[in-house]
């Protein structure tokens, strides 16, 4: 898997910037950094 780095939010606090990676085989959005809100979360 190669990800593509796409930016980072730059209107966040020094310690909390998520950073946005690109998985374009796979067409999946990495987010690093963020806790993602029950919306998101998946169960299994």
């Amino acid at each position: 898997m190669t990800l593509r780095f796409a930016g980072v939010d730059s209107n966040t606090g020094k310690d909390e910037s998520p950073m946005m990676w690109v998985d374009d085989e796979q067409r999946e959005l990495v987010v690093h950094g963020l806790r993602p809100g029950a919306e998101l979360t998946r169960t299994t």
